[in-house]
C-alpha cells in the first residue's frame, strides 16, 4: 500500500501521560458519574417507594445530600469497609427485606450510563419482588474486566454476602455476565451464595440461583460467554494483526512518537468504516529530545536507571512525575527507537497455580515485525550499547555472583571496587549524606561470618590515600619505563625462539581421522549377526577420538607459538598517554570508577589497630595494579599502533602484577610535615625560615619538630569563635604585607617599621616573607637565613660615592673613609655586598 507524503501539520499532539491509579481507586468512577448515579438512584427509589420517603428512610434530592452520598460511596469503595449497621438501622421501620445490587462494565470505551441503566433494572426487579436496596448496598466497578476477580466493588459485594448479620437475602445483577466473565468464578460465586442461603437474580436475563436448574443455567451461560469471548478475541486479534501489518496505530505510541494522519495517494485522509480517520506512528519532534537525553545519560554518562528516573521526575519530563526505574529500563530495551516495531510479542494468560494473570512470550513466528529506518531515533550502535549495559545488570544462570549495581553505576570513585578481605562482601555506603559519605562492610558491623571489618571510613580519606598512591606510584613515567622494558625483553625472547614444524602433527591427525571414519563406516554396515563387534569398534573410536582431540589442542598451542610476534612497544608513545591516564581519574564518577576498577582490580580491605588509640582502626588496602590493562584500554580507543602489541601481551601470562598494600587512614598534616621539617632543620634552616616558607607560625614549627624528635603529639590551642571578627583582621601580617615591603625597599629597619605600624617585629618579618615566598623557600633549602632586604643609614649619594671608590680600587679603606666621611666598618660591609652581589 502506498501513501501520500503527509505534512507536519498532520502530526497529532501526544496524549498526556496519566497517573497510574492506585488499587484503592480501581473501578471507582469520577465524582460527576457517581453524582449522576446517586441522583438517578434517588429519582427511581422516590418513585417506587413513596412510603420510605415520608418516613425519612430516603433523603430528599438536594445537592448536599447527593454530595454526601458520593463521599460515603467513595470512602466505602476505597477502604473496603461496609456500613451495614447504618443501612439496617435506617430501614428497620419499613418491614421490608433488604437486597444488594452489583453493576459493571469492561472498558473505557463504554459509556458510564451503562452502570446507571443496570442499576435501574435491578431497582425495578427488587421492587417487583418486594425488596428494598439501600444506597449502602449498591456496588459498581467502572471500566474493569469481568475476567478479573479482584475488583473492589465485586469484593465488597461478596463481603456483604458473607456478613455475619445476614442483612440481605438477595443479590441483583442485570445479567449473569456482569458478575464475571470467568466460568470458574461463576461456580465459586454460585456455591458461595448457596452456602449462605442467598438468592441471586438476573434482572434482564431472568437468571435465578434458587431455581432447581441453576447449575445447568451456569453451564449454558458459561459456554455461551466463553464462545462470545473466544469469538471476540479472534476478531480483535485478526483486526489488530492487519493493523500491525499496515502500520496503523495500535495503542498509545511510546515516548518519542506520536500519531500522524494517514493519507492516500491523492492526499485525502484515510477513514475507517466508522468514519474516524486512521493514524500511523511518526516521530514526535518534542518528545524525541527526551529519548535522546535518556540514552545519553545512560550510555555516555553512565547514570543508573534509578538516577535517570529521579532526574526525569524532578524535571517533569513529558509533563509528568510518574517515571520509575522499570519504565526507564523498558524504554532502553524498546527496539522501536531504532525503527523496529514488534507486535504480538507477548500475551496474558491466567495462571491457575498463582491464581492471577501472567505475561507469556509468544513464539517468534507469531510476531509481526516491521522495520522502518526512517523512524529511527537512536543510532544502532548506541542502542546496542544500552542493551549491553542492561544485560550486565541481570544475573545470568550459572554465575555465582552477578555484576553489582555499584559496579554498573558507581556513586563514588571506589564503589564496586572495595571488598572485605574477611568475608568477600562488597563495601557499601553507610550513613551517608550528600557531602559526608562513609563506606563499611554489612557483615562486619554485626560480626556475621566471622567478619572483623567493624569500622567505617570516609570516602574522602579512601580517595585521597588510594588516588594519591596511584598517581605517585603507578601512573608514573618510571612505571611505564619498567613495563616497556620487561615487555620488549619478553617480545625479544619470543621472536628468537625457533619455529616448530607442525606438519607431523597435521599428518598424524589426518591419519587418525581417516581411521575413525573407517571404523564408523564399518559400524554402520554391520549385519545383525555381527552385532557383537559393535562394542569393540565403538571403544576403538573413542580411544582414537580422544587422541585426536589432544593432538588438535597441541596443534593450536603450537600454531599460537609460531604466530608472528608484534613490534616492540614505544616508550615515547606510551609516555604520551600518561596525562590522559591521570585525566581519567578526574572524569565523571561512573567513568572514572570503571577505569580505576580496570587498573586496580578488586581491592581487599582489612583493618588493624592503631597503637595508642582506643577507638578506630587503620584500613589496609591490598590489590594488584595492572598498568598493562589500562594502557590497552586507552590505546584501543585511540587506535594506537601499540594497541596490537598490548593486546598480544594481555593474552599471555608473561607477567604477574605485583601485590601492594596501602594504608588507608587520615594522616594529620603535622605528621606529614614532621620528617621534612626535621631534615630541613638538620641542614641548618632556622625555625623562623621554615615557618615563613610554609606560611606557619614559629611555635607551630617548633611543636612539629618536637613531634619528629620525641613522638609527642602537638596540643594545638583551640581557636576562639568571634562573630565580629573579619577576614581582614584574622592575620595581621597579611594586611600589612604591602606596607612593609614598600618601607623596607626604602631602607627602613624592621624595628622602625614595627614601631610606626604598632605591631611586633616578628609580625613585620612574617609580612615580608609572605610577600617574598621564593626567597624564604630558597633560604630554607640552602639552610641559611633569608635575605630580607637591608637597612641603610647612608644617603644614596654617599653609597654611590663609596661604590665608585671601591670599584676603581686606587684608594685604601682609610683613604675612602676620610674622603667620603663614612666609617671604615661601613665601607667593608659595602665591599662585601659588591663582591656577593
Amino acid at each position: 500500500m502506498s501513501f501520500h507524503n503527509s505534512s507536519s501539520s498532520d502530526l497529532q499532539p501526544r496524549a498526556p501521560r496519566k497517573r497510574k491509579r492506585s488499587s484503592a481507586e480501581r473501578g471507582l468512577a469520577s465524582d460527576h458519574d457517581l453524582a449522576n448515579l446517586a441522583r438517578t438512584y434517588l429519582e427511581v427509589q422516590h418513585r417506587l417507594w413513596p412510603v420510605p420517603v415520608t418516613q425519612g428512610v430516603l433523603s430528599a434530592m438536594t445537592d448536599d445530600v447527593i454530595q454526601q452520598m458520593v463521599a460515603h460511596y467513595k470512602e466505602c469503595h476505597q477502604s473496603q469497609r461496609l456500613d451495614v449497621t447504618t443501612a439496617m438501622d435506617r430501614s428497620n421501620g419499613l418491614q421490608l427485606k433488604l437486597a444488594a445490587a452489583y453493576a459493571r462494565y469492561s472498558c473505557d470505551n463504554s459509556s458510564p450510563t451503562s452502570i446507571v441503566d443496570q442499576m435501574v433494572n435491578c431497582l425495578h426487579k427488587a421492587h417487583a419482588e418486594g425488596r428494598f436496596i439501600p444506597w449502602e448496598f449498591i456496588f459498581t466497578d467502572y471500566s474493569v474486566s469481568g475476567l478479573d476477580s479482584g475488583r473492589r466493588g465485586y469484593l465488597n459485594c461478596k463481603e456483604l454476602i458473607n456478613a455475619p448479620e445476614k442483612p440481605i437475602d438477595t443479590v441483583y445483577i442485570d445479567d449473569f455476565t456482569r458478575a464475571s466473565r470467568d466460568s470458574l468464578e461463576w461456580w465459586k460465586l454460585g456455591w458461595f451464595c448457596k452456602r449462605r442461603c442467598l438468592r441471586m437474580i438476573g434482572a434482564s436475563d431472568g437468571f435465578d440461583l434458587s431455581s432447581p436448574n441453576w447449575d445447568i443455567f451456569i453451564t449454558i451461560y458459561g459456554l455461551l460467554s466463553r464462545l462470545f469471548i473466544r469469538s471476540l478475541q479472534e476478531k480483535v486479534g485478526r483486526g489488530m494483526k492487519g493493523a500491525a501489518r499496515r502500520r496503523t496505530c495500535l495503542g498509545k505510541p511510546p515516548m518519542g512518537f506520536t500519531r500522524k494522519l494517514m493519507r492516500d495517494v491523492d492526499g485525502n485522509p484515510i477513514v475507517r468504516p466508522s468514519g474516524r480517520p486512521q493514524f500511523t506512528w511518526s516521530i514526535d519532534p518534542v518528545s524525541r529530545e527526551f529519548v535522546e537525553q535518556l540514552f545519553e545519560l545512560f550510555v555516555d554518562r553512565r547514570m543508573s536507571a534509578y538516577a535517570i528516573a529521579k532526574q526525569f521526575n524532578q524535571q517533569k519530563i513529558d509533563g509528568t512525575d510518574t517515571w520509575s526505574e522499570s519504565t526507564i529500563k523498558n524504554m532502553l530495551w524498546n527496539p522501536a527507537y531504532i525503527g523496529v516495531f514488534i507486535w504480538n510479542r507477548t500475551r496474558r494468560e491466567f495462571d491457575f497455580d498463582k491464581e492471577k494473570y501472567v505475561t507469556v512470550q509468544n513464539p517468534r513466528k507469531e510476531w509481526i515485525v516491521t522495520h522502518e529506518p526512517s523512524q529511527a531515533i537512536i543510532p544502532l550502535a548506541k542502542w546496542r550499547a544500552a542493551r549491553k549495559l542492561l544485560a550486565q545488570t541481570k544475573r545470568k544462570p550459572g554465575l555465582r555472583q552477578p555484576v553489582s549495581r555499584n559496579q554498573q553505576r558507581a556513586t563514588t570513585l571506589f564503589s564496586g571496587t572495595l571488598v572485605c578481605a574477611d568475608c568477600g562482601r562488597e563495601l557499601l555506603l553507610y550513613r551517608s549524606a550528600q557531602q559526608y559519605k562513609n563506606m563499611y562492610c554489612v557483615n562486619g558491623r554485626s560480626g556475621v561470618y566471622g567478619c572483623k571489618l567493624c569500622t567505617s571510613k570516609s570516602t574522602r580519606v579512601i580517595e585521597d590515600c588510594l588516588l594519591g598512591f596511584l598517581r605517585d606510584t603507578v601512573l608514573t613515567e618510571q612505571s611505564i619505563d619498567e613495563l616497556v622494558a620487561r615487555a620488549n625483553e619478553h617480545l625479544k625472547s619470543l621472536a628468537s625462539r625457533p619455529k616448530v614444524n607442525v606438519t607431523p602433527l597435521r599428518s598424524r591427525i589426518a591419519s587418525l581421522q581417516k581411521k575413525i571414519d573407517s571404523f564408523v563406516q564399518r559400524v554402520e554396515n554391520l549385519k545383525e549377526s555381527e552385532e557383537g563387534l559393535r562394542e569393540g569398534y565403538e571403544r576403538r573410536i573413542i580411544q582414537q577420538q580422544t587422541e585426536v582431540d589432544e593432538l588438535k589442542k597441541q596443534l593450536r598451542e603450537t600454531e599460537q607459538t609460531n604466530a608472528p610476534v608484534p613490534p616492540k612497544l614505544s616508550k615515547k608513545t606510551l609516555r604520551s598517554y600518561l596525562p590522559e591516564l591521570r585525566a581519567i581519574l578526574n572524569q565523571e564518577i561512573p567513568v572514572a570508577a570503571e577505569a580505576i576498577r580496570r587498573l586496580t582490580g578488586p581491592i581487599a580491605i582489612r583493618q588493624e589497630a592503631i597503637p595508642g588509640k582506643k577507638r578506630g582502626a587503620r584500613w589496609i588496602a591490598s590489590f594488584s595494579p595492572d598498568l598493562l590493562a589500562i594502557l590497552r584500554h586507552v590505546t584501543q580507543e585511540k587506535d594506537c599502533p601499540d594497541s596490537v602489541t598490548l593486546e598480544y601481551l594481555c593474552g599471555g601470562n608473561w607477567i604477574t602484577p605485583a601485590a601492594v598494600s596501602v594504608p588507608v587512614e587520615s594522616v594529620p598534616k603535622y605528621e606529614q610535615l614532621a620528617p621534612k621539617f626535621r631534615e630541613l632543620h638538620d641542614k641548618g634552616a632556622s625555625i623562623q625560615t621554615i615557618a615563613a616558607a610554609h606560611g606557619l607560625c614559629w611555635d607551630q614549627v617548633k611543636m612539629i619538630l618536637r613531634f619528629a624528635a620525641t613522638g609527642e603529639r602537638p596540643s594545638w590551642p583551640k581557636k576562639k569563635k568571634s562573630p565580629n571578627r573579619s577576614d581582614k583582621n584574622r592575620e595581621k601580617f597579611m594586611s600589612h604585607s604591602d606596607e612593609v615591603v614598600s618601607r623596607r625597599s626604602n631602607g627602613e629597619s624592621f624595628a622602625k617599621i614595627a614601631l610606626e605600624l604598632g605591631i611586633g617585629e616578628t609580625t613585620v618579618r612574617r609580612a615580608w616573607d609572605h610577600a617574598n615566598p621564593c626567597c624564604a623557600r630558597k633560604a630554607m633549602e640552602n639552610g641559611v637565613t633569608p635575605v630580607r632586604g637591608a637597612y641603610r643609614h647612608l644617603k644614596p649619594e654617599q653609597i654611590r660615592e663609596v661604590h665608585s671608590c671601591l670599584t676603581e680600587g686606587k684608594l685604601s679603606i682609610p683613604e675612602i673613609a676620610a674622603r667620603t666621611g663614612v666609617s671604615q666598618s661601613t665601607i667593608r660591609r659595602e665591599r662585601l655586598r659588591l663582591t656577593q652581589g
